[in-house]
């Protein structure tokens, strides 16, 4: 029995240390140096990502949260007042990726043209592996809406595969429309878009 008793208070040890290794983590600093990173793999493919992070919530589950979030490419424009990215460790435990749960407040978009449409709410699921960063599970609700799923391939610098189902005022079809030689956009009905796209990542 002596033996399972060394066991028992061993493995009490290493758990009781790596929980404070988690509750006293400097998440805050984490979640810059993290955002940083995005920017610059982001910018790399003419893609760019700005924001501010205004603090970490949470225990367990740490949350932090961003104000002035901005997304910009040659031909749109997509911000929003508030993100909430809530790290999440059994997924990340058992995926071996970083998973992440993804809530945004009130935002739009703005397209070339100067026209917009915007959103009231939504959420996703963020997984990032040095491979690829993976948005499961999107869900934005309003006047543009979009569900679906995208993949980003880091290496190729590109979108490798989306399933995507664009709502938009019916205005802004001609605009989208021409957009198609940017996107892989398909027109389904009057305000309603596909965005497809399956490419696989170089071996």
């Amino acid at each position: 029995m002596k033996p399972l008793r060394v066991l028992a208070l061993v493995l009490t040890g290493v758990l009781v240390f790596l929980t404070g290794c988690w509750f006293f983590f400097p998440w805050k600093t984490a979640g810059e140096y993290m955002a940083t990173k995005l920017q610059a793999t982001a910018a790399e493919s003419g893609n760019y990502v700005s924001g501010q992070l205004t603090g970490v919530s949470g225990w367990f589950v740490p949350v932090f949260a961003f104000a002035g979030v901005k997304y910009e490419q040659s031909a749109i424009q997509l911000q929003c007042s508030n993100l909430r990215v809530s790290l999440l460790p059994l997924s990340s435990l058992f995926s071996g990726k970083i998973v992440c749960g993804l809530e945004v407040d009130a935002g739009k978009l703005d397209l070339v043209t100067g026209q917009s449409a915007s959103w009231a709410s939504g959420r996703a699921q963020l997984a990032v592996s040095p491979a690829a960063m993976d948005l499961r599970r999107i869900d934005v609700m309003g006047n543009l809406g979009l569900q679906g799923n995208l993949t980003y391939q880091v290496a190729q610098k590109q979108i490798g595969q989306s399933d995507l189902t664009l709502k938009i005022p019916a205005e802004l079809d001609e605009t989208m429309t021409m957009l198609q030689r940017l996107m892989p956009l398909q027109k389904m009905a009057s305000g309603q878009w596909k965005i497809e796209r399956n490419v696989q990542p170089n071996p």
